[in-house]
């Protein structure tokens, strides 16, 4: 604990809205909220919720279940197995008022798992259970009570049976992998279905996963009918230790549904209200486990709301979300000056998925207090970096908290709040989108960004949103609203009055462009290119030769140009990003034009136009280019062959690689030899010559290379098995003759089997290039080469 968090904010003014001296008690405001505050103080003594499950994570998928009389038993079940498992069952009946089960109960020596990760999978997850269940440092013990075969008809259950305890705290059903149809398990209270268990079935987990479910032991439940396949379950008793029989919790008024009333009674008075969490998280386990993440009193409070939350009427529930909150201090150890305070929010959704990051947040939250800490115990505990340097401390306070608001006001929320990501999809979800709702959303994004900002530092939409507004945009069917994203205002910002609405990014600073091809292709296909079309030409930006180095090839703003040209029909759209492109095709290199991803669907488009220029000057690069190395541009052209080989400037590249191909394949279409033709051995030049000579070994003694010792010749063996073997293949070997020292090098068939290997890719293409590109490969009086 921070014996400095007084000082830090002797201000009186805590994260995210805390107000007080450090030993003030801070309550929320709103009656109702205050309420549900008291009520979480009871979590650490009852147990908050009656039923919960999900999947089974730290259990194996397969158990390695064998049964007595059976044998190894597989999941899913197959029928033959199922059967198999029904007959050596002893049958009693047992039942309730909705549906008649007959079970059929085996000896516990009957059943066993061979699976060693099984058993102590079940620790695992039992110990997770006794943290939700509010039972903190206690092992619950965990006896198999019987096992359930659950067939076609539905109605008939044959379970494996031991004993149930009578000191049962909670009943465990952990499903194994099952195929089958219907047959949800149904918790009722009050008379009514209050808890639905799918077990995996809704996301397609359930033939593959294990899943659990756990329930009070005396609560009604059903099995619904089976209507196909078979549903294989373990029963489990959840007990107590011996000695810890006193700490039994009881079940009367489980907090969920009192918390479930209180919600229900929320008024706008009670619009928000955020739990801090008590223990310390990483995102990383967040992400992986979502809430189920949480330790202790964490989890048994949350999982409290969340379960409360499924009770209420579909128009008075919440929306919950797990928030890390952060604040950064930054004191500059001078007399006058003020220190610097900033907080950002990360948010996730409550089942673990990130929804991004709000660096400079303004939100005030509406704290509960369920344990009446101080503001000093509260973040005392959440310290996380305290650095001193150049005169000036950093200090870092942050933890997780759930945020909950009434669903009926997450949009508003949100745009408020949120990252613009959440806003954006929220207000998309409401498709078809009107012009003037759209208009709002845009004023009030760029309302957002430009708070504290002072226009001029407007964060960027992300690639997603872009996506979704361009959706937007063409359900409202508004050239004007297309105009106005499209159309930069920044430099304007002084002379325009608020609200200045949101506008695109520049295209060359989004990454992962291409999900923005197809929608901007609908968008110039539907809206008069005349209305819109220079801003938006603007947003490409001006272009240098560098730029198509961004972002290692994948963001240039060139391939986005043509991939989006490429999707036009003829008209005043295509026509002036036609224009762009070749002026940005003008200011390329050979090595541009090597690497570039989309070459051939550029030499496509030259091909097609008309401009004389750009032709001259991309044919005179691509024969600047070795032929070598013209491998990757004419693979990624010749799916546009048809247009590129009507300009023999450029059609002349396939030409030009092809001839060497037949020159590479007439050198290396030889018998094997030792000689290694173009090998490269710079240290000494009668090595050079040994490698490209047919002798297979040479010494190289001190007439060829004088070594001090045989370490200094050992040395210079080592470091040629090191080095990279140009066009050549070899092992090296240092020994001692008559006192000197000398290496002895031996070829090896590595270099020829590479050539070979090489020979027949060359002999592949060249036939490939034959074939689509036609020609003549046989260099006119020259040998013909066997293309076999």
């Amino acid at each position: 604990m921070s014996a400095k968090v007084g000082e830090d904010f002797e201000d009186g003014k805590w994260p995210f809205g805390f107000e007080g001296t450090p030993e003030d008690v801070p309550v929320p405001s709103g009656n109702t909220v205050v309420q549900i505050s008291k009520m979480l103080s009871r979590a650490d003594e009852q147990v908050g919720e009656y039923s919960f499950g999900g999947q089974a994570k730290a259990l194996p998928a397969a158990p390695g279940l064998v049964v007595d009389g059976v044998g190894s038993i597989p999941v899913p079940l197959t029928t033959e197995r199922a059967q198999k498992l029904i007959s050596v069952c002893e049958q009693s009946p047992s039942g309730h008022n909705l549906d008649t089960n007959t079970e059929k109960n085996v000896r516990p020596t009957q059943a066993r798992f061979e699976n060693m990760a099984w058993q102590s999978g079940i620790e695992k997850l039992t110990h997770s259970i006794a943290d939700r269940l509010g039972y903190q440092c206690i092992t619950l013990q965990s006896k198999l009570y019987k096992l359930l075969v659950s067939g076609e008809q539905g109605h008939f259950v044959k379970n494996l049976g031991i004993k149930k305890e009578d000191d049962t705290i909670v009943t465990l059903v952990i499903q194994l992998p099952s195929s089958y149809e219907g047959g949800d398990l149904v918790i009722w209270r009050g008379g009514e279905g209050k808890f639905r268990h799918d077990s995996g079935k809704i996301d397609g987990t359930a033939t593959f996963l294990p899943h659990y479910t756990v329930h009070y032991p005396d609560a009604e439940h059903t099995v619904e009918k089976i209507t196909k396949g078979y549903r294989f379950a373990l029963v489990y008793s959840l007990c107590l230790p011996e000695t810890m029989r006193h700490r039994k919790k009881t079940y009367d008024v489980p907090l969920s549904e009192d918390l479930a009333s209180a919600i229900s009674m929320m008024d706008p008075e009670d619009d928000s209200f955020a739990l801090l969490l008590s223990h310390e998280y990483i995102s990383k386990n967040i992400e992986k486990m979502d809430i189920e993440a949480l330790k202790g009193i964490d989890s048994v409070r949350v999982h409290a709301l969340e379960e409360a939350n499924t009770l209420v009427p579909a128009a008075k529930k919440l929306k919950l979300f797990l928030v890390r909150l952060a604040q950064q201090i930054y004191v500059k150890q001078v007399p006058r000056v003020d220190n610097k305070h900033w907080e950002s929010m990360c948010w996730y959704d409550i089942n673990g998925a990130c929804l991004g990051q709000v660096e400079q947040s303004t939100m005030v939250l509406n704290f509960l207090n369920p344990a009446l800490e101080t503001l000093s115990q509260i973040w005392a505990r959440h310290e996380v970096n305290r650095t001193e340097k150049y005169g000036a401390i950093h200090i870092e306070y942050a933890a997780y908290a759930i945020v909950a608001w009434p669903a009926a006001q997450h949009e508003d929320k949100a745009l408020a709040f949120m990252p613009i990501d959440v806003v954006v999809d929220t207000v998309y979800a409401r498709k078809p989108i009107d012009a003037a709702t759209l208009r709002n959303l845009l004023n009030d994004i760029g309302t957002r960004l430009d708070e504290g900002r002072k226009y001029f530092n407007r964060d960027d939409l992300s690639v997603k949103s872009f996506c979704l507004i361009c959706e937007m945009l063409l359900d409202a069917r508004d050239s004007e609203l297309v105009k106005m994203f499209f159309t930069d205002t920044s430099s304007k910002f002084g002379s325009l009055e608020p609200p200045i609405p949101v506008f695109s990014p520049p295209f060359g600073r989004l990454k992962n462009w291409a999900s923005l091809v197809p929608v901007i292709t609908k968008i110039l296909r539907t809206f008069d290119w005349k209305d819109y079309g220079e801003d938006l030409l603007h947003r490409f930006g001006s272009w240098n030769k560098y730029d198509i180095k961004v972002y290692d090839h994948e963001e240039s703003r060139m391939r986005m140009a043509l991939q989006i040209v490429d999707g036009l029909d003829n008209g005043a759209a295509q026509d002036a990003l036609l224009r762009m492109i070749f002026q940005m095709a003008e200011a390329l290199d050979k090595e541009d034009i090597r690497l570039f991803r989309d070459v051939g669907l550029l030499l496509k488009w030259i091909s097609r136009s008309s401009e004389k220029t750009v032709i001259d000057k991309v044919s005179t690069i691509l024969n600047q280019i070795d032929p070598s190395r013209l491998g990757s541009v004419i693979e990624k052209s010749l799916p546009f062959w048809a247009d590129i080989e009507k300009v023999e400037e450029l059609a002349a590249i396939a030409t030009k690689r092809m001839q060497w191909l037949t020159d590479q394949i007439e050198s290396m279409d030889k018998p094997f030899s030792w000689e290694m033709p173009h090998a490269s051995f710079p240290d000494n030049n009668k090595v050079e010559i040994f490698l490209r000579g047919p002798d297979a070994t040479m010494k190289v003694t001190k007439k060829v290379q004088k070594f001090k010792s045989f370490q200094d010749a050992n040395n210079y063996a080592a470091k040629w098995i090191r080095e990279e073997q140009v066009n050549a293949s070899f092992e090296t070997e240092a020994s001692s003759t008559n006192a000197d020292a000398v290496v002895t090098i031996t070829k090896t068939r590595k270099y020829f089997n590479e050539c070979q290997h090489k020979l027949q890719a060359y002999k592949t293409e060249l036939n490939q290039l034959k074939e689509q590109c036609g020609g003549d490969t046989n260099g006119g009086d020259r040998k013909r080469i066997r293309l076999e």
